[in-house]
């Protein structure tokens, strides 16, 4: 069993709150790199089921498991996690994906190469819980190319519409991951972003064309929870409002225009679901991040217009066949 070195090229974090059934999978993914020289810190928030036991059960001198006193949150988590971290460079994974064998070598030959690189990403395949579906998630940089990109550039390209990834898709230099604040513990969602915007400043991100990463897609996550009650709407639209406070050359007229036509149709459309649910207190939180960025109403037309173009679009669509019973897909006993 190959041994962590005193002071390992990467540290990698894993998260853990209520998923047994994930966590083992994305716990042997790490360990089973091509770069051996890591260390593993699973970090269990208070788990009500067996999650922190299932970890215990896999035994390699490069895994650490912790156990948080009082539930922390994920951003938290992983905040601890950072402190923890031994290595020059961060790896957090969330405990329902996992990695293909190559990815902590092939970030840290990017990192090694370019000493200005804050953050390497990668592209990703996305699986839909209890179903055979995959989609490949293309994760270009700015302008759809991969490769190198400053950093201003890629901040600019989340008015637009665009990431960089979500945590499991990204690894990060520790120490400047720590002077940006890590993530930030009071957003469900957006609390990543918050962190990219940060780190890149000044700095340089490098986009991976391979898809490295796997992406379990299922309802029991917190995004999916967050999406349906429109709380992800309203802490997307705090990040913003705090990265044009703490980050004043992105607040432009354009990035706030861009940012209202791609972002703000998102909080439109779900703050019209939530008052068709009779949410309407979560329905007027939503279109209160479009007020924010945007306090006239010009939007309101274009917005209208979009969503009677969409309206129409489905409804010229022919309904869907219902499939047969042999192209259902079973389970495997």
């Amino acid at each position: 069993m190959p041994m962590v070195s005193h002071s390992p090229e990467f540290s990698v974090v894993i998260p853990v709150y209520n998923d047994a059934s994930r966590v083992a999978h994305a716990i042997r993914s790490v360990l089973a790199q091509t770069m051996p020289d890591f260390e593993l810190i699973v970090i269990d928030d208070c788990s009500k089921d067996d999650s922190a036991k299932v970890a215990e059960q896999i035994a390699d001198p490069r895994l650490r498991i912790v156990r948080n006193e009082h539930n922390l949150g994920c951003g938290a988590t992983k905040n601890k996690g950072l402190s923890l971290a031994a290595a020059p460079l961060f790896k957090a994974l969330d405990s329902d994906d996992w990695l293909q064998p190559t990815y902590l070598e092939t970030a840290l030959q990017v990192f090694d190469h370019y000493s200005e690189v804050a953050l390497v990403t990668s592209a990703a395949t996305e699986h839909r819980d209890e179903t055979i579906d995959t989609t490949q998630r293309k994760n270009p940089g700015p302008r759809g190319e991969y490769g190198r990109h400053e950093g201003r550039a890629v901040q600019e390209m989340y008015f637009r519409g665009h990431s960089a990834g979500n945590p499991s898709q990204v690894a990060l230099r520790t120490d400047w991951a720590r002077q940006a604040g890590g993530w930030d513990s009071h957003l469900v969602n957006g609390d990543e972003t918050a962190l990219w915007l940060r780190i890149v400043r000044h700095r340089q991100a490098f986009f991976l064309e391979e898809p490295l990463v796997h992406i379990t897609l299922h309802g029991a996550s917190l995004t999916s929870q967050a999406t349906h009650t429109g709380l992800e709407s309203r802490h997307i639209a705090q990040m913003f409002r705090d990265a044009l406070r703490d980050l004043p050359e992105l607040d432009t007229a354009r990035n706030r225009f861009c940012l209202v036509w791609t972002r703000g149709y998102v909080w439109f459309s779900r703050g019209q679901k939530l008052l068709l649910k009779r949410q309407f207190k979560d329905a007027f939180r939503c279109w209160a991040g479009i007020a924010y960025f945007a306090p006239t109403l010009w939007w309101l037309p274009p917005f209208a217009v979009r969503t009677a173009l969409r309206a129409g679009l489905k409804l010229a669509q022919p309904p869907l066949a219902l499939p047969t019973d042999n192209q259902l897909w079973k389970p495997t006993a």
